[in-house]
Protein backbone atom coordinates (compact mmCIF):
# COMPACT_ATOMS: atom_id res chain seq x y z
CA UNK A 1 0.00 0.00 0.00
CA UNK A 2 1.29 3.46 -0.87
CA UNK A 3 1.57 6.02 1.92
CA UNK A 4 2.07 9.65 1.08
CA UNK A 5 2.79 12.55 3.37
CA UNK A 6 -0.86 13.55 3.52
CA UNK A 7 -2.16 10.07 4.20
CA UNK A 8 -2.37 7.96 7.32
CA UNK A 9 1.39 7.64 7.80
CA UNK A 10 1.83 11.44 8.03
CA UNK A 11 -0.84 11.60 10.72
CA UNK A 12 0.91 8.81 12.60
CA UNK A 13 4.17 10.78 12.86
CA UNK A 14 2.36 13.93 13.92
CA UNK A 15 0.53 12.03 16.66
CA UNK A 16 3.79 10.39 17.82
CA UNK A 17 5.48 13.80 17.97
CA UNK A 18 2.63 15.25 20.03
CA UNK A 19 2.65 12.20 22.33
CA UNK A 20 6.41 12.52 22.93
CA UNK A 21 6.06 16.23 23.73
CA UNK A 22 3.25 15.47 26.21
CA UNK A 23 5.36 12.79 27.92
CA UNK A 24 8.36 15.14 28.20
CA UNK A 25 6.22 17.92 29.67
CA UNK A 26 4.56 15.51 32.13
CA UNK A 27 7.94 14.18 33.33
CA UNK A 28 9.27 17.73 33.73
CA UNK A 29 6.23 18.83 35.74
CA UNK A 30 6.40 15.72 37.91
CA UNK A 31 10.09 16.23 38.70
CA UNK A 32 9.56 19.95 39.36
CA UNK A 33 6.70 19.31 41.79
CA UNK A 34 8.75 16.62 43.52
CA UNK A 35 11.63 19.09 43.99
CA UNK A 36 9.27 21.76 45.32
CA UNK A 37 7.81 19.42 47.92
CA UNK A 38 11.15 18.10 49.17
CA UNK A 39 12.60 21.61 49.35
CA UNK A 40 9.75 23.04 51.38
CA UNK A 41 9.13 20.10 53.71
CA UNK A 42 12.58 19.51 55.12
CA UNK A 43 14.14 22.93 54.59
CA UNK A 44 16.72 21.79 52.07
CA UNK A 45 17.02 22.36 48.37
CA UNK A 46 16.53 25.33 46.12
CA UNK A 47 13.39 26.64 47.83
CA UNK A 48 14.90 27.15 51.27
CA UNK A 49 14.88 30.74 52.43
CA UNK A 50 18.42 31.88 51.69
CA UNK A 51 18.05 35.58 52.44
CA UNK A 52 17.67 35.32 56.18
CA UNK A 53 20.62 35.25 58.54
CA UNK A 54 19.61 31.83 59.87
CA UNK A 55 19.34 30.37 56.38
CA UNK A 56 22.71 31.76 55.36
CA UNK A 57 24.32 30.50 58.56
CA UNK A 58 22.80 27.07 57.98
CA UNK A 59 24.26 26.96 54.48
CA UNK A 60 27.63 28.07 55.82
CA UNK A 61 27.53 25.32 58.44
CA UNK A 62 26.69 22.74 55.78
CA UNK A 63 29.55 23.87 53.55
CA UNK A 64 31.99 23.67 56.47
CA UNK A 65 30.70 20.24 57.49
CA UNK A 66 31.11 18.95 53.92
CA UNK A 67 34.67 20.25 53.79
CA UNK A 68 33.97 22.75 51.02
CA UNK A 69 35.56 25.57 53.04
CA UNK A 70 38.28 25.59 55.69
CA UNK A 71 37.94 26.84 59.28
CA UNK A 72 39.49 30.24 58.57
CA UNK A 73 37.03 30.98 55.75
CA UNK A 74 34.17 29.60 57.86
CA UNK A 75 34.98 31.88 60.82
CA UNK A 76 35.43 34.90 58.56
CA UNK A 77 32.10 34.40 56.79
CA UNK A 78 30.34 33.63 60.07
CA UNK A 79 31.52 36.95 61.55
CA UNK A 80 30.29 38.79 58.44
CA UNK A 81 26.86 37.18 58.71
CA UNK A 82 26.51 37.90 62.40
CA UNK A 83 27.48 41.56 61.96
CA UNK A 84 24.68 42.26 59.48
Amino acid sequence: MYWNQHGMMGGYWIMMFIFIIIVIVAVYLFMDSKNNKSGSENGSGAYRERNSEEGALEILNERFAKGEIDEEEYQSKKRLLQNK
